[in-house]
């Protein structure tokens, strides 16, 4: 469970496990699914726990991708580093 932030209290967002994934998030909605670092803990709290209109969503930069903020099939979230996977496998190296 979250607790309030404040400059004395920490946020609790999981739990270090014995297992070889070591990390587990603290929400019950999602308290099985497990993460081999602290760091996907982390994105993974900062993307299904934390308030989404504070949140950067990135879609490809090419005008006539799919991806597309414009022709939005589907963005990538929060995801920058799918975002940039996304531009260097399907687009080689154009950038906008």
């Amino acid at each position: 469970p979250s607790t309030t932030p404040s400059s004395t209290a920490p946020i609790i967002i999981g739990y270090i496990l014995s297992d070889p994934k070591k990390f587990t998030c603290s929400e019950p909605s999602c308290s099985s699914m497990k993460f081999g670092r602290l760091a996907d803990l982390r994105r993974h709290h900062n993307v299904q726990h934390t308030d989404a209109s504070n949140r950067m969503d990135y879609t490809c930069p090419i005008p006539e991708c799919t991806r597309n903020a414009k022709g939005r099939k589907k963005g990538f979230g929060p995801r920058r580093d799918k975002r940039d996977e996304h531009v260097r496998n399907v687009h080689g190296s154009r950038r906008k």
